[in-house]
């Protein structure tokens, strides 16, 4: 049988979170670059 400790379970979890964060970090990023590059456009009009 096989055993399960704290520090597996940690380390599923850790690996099963970090996609999540790092796509939503890159997607806010790009929105923030987003709007400020439209930001940028109505001021050069």
């Amino acid at each position: 049988m096989i055993e399960y400790n704290l520090e597996t379970a940690a380390r599923v979890v850790q690996l099963a979170l970090t996609p999540v964060f790092l796509l939503s970090g890159t997607a806010t990023l790009l929105g923030v670059f987003a709007v400020r590059l439209a930001r940028a456009g109505v001021r050069a009009q």
